[in-house]
């Protein structure tokens, strides 16, 4: 019974260390990290906790200002996010929502403020284009 728990603690310990591996692999190679953005005050948290306090500190605009439009700032464990204040870019991904997926942690954000896990606002997909057909009617139908 021992043999077993161990065989299945060191599959289990293999495992996340080999996704958590990966993870980092990926980041390295990822070709936003050539782009221009803030240091990164903390391997693990990024540059999260200063857009966590961002409220009335105008965050954003000071980084546009220094880095331009498009700049990427980095997320949990040195990941890169690509962040754009240009109107011509935001545009175009507003526009192709299903291109564009929301991640998730911008879907529960949204789903804890307004819409719920099933709101129009938070599904993606099939359900979305299910429920824009919904409202509009089945007449007509937005490419959203």
């Amino acid at each position: 019974m021992a043999t077993l728990f161990l065989s299945v603690a060191g599959i289990v310990t293999i495992h996340v260390l080999w996704t958590f591996l990966m993870l980092l692999l990926r980041q390295c190679l990822s070709p936003l990290r050539h782009l221009p953005g803030p240091r990164s005050p903390s391997f693990f948290m990024g540059n999260l906790r200063e857009m966590h306090d961002q409220e009335n500190n105008d965050l954003v605009a000071r980084w546009e200002a220094l880095y331009g439009s498009t700049f990427v700032y980095r997320g949990f464990i040195g990941g890169c996010r690509l962040m754009t204040t240009d109107p011509t870019a935001v545009g175009y991904i507003m526009s192709r929502a299903y291109d564009y997926p929301k991640p998730d942690f911008v879907r529960d954000s949204l789903a804890s403020m307004a819409a719920g896990k099933e709101g129009l606002l938070t599904v993606e997909g099939e359900d979305h284009r299910r429920q824009v057909r919904a409202i509009v009617g089945s007449d007509i139908y937005l490419d959203c």
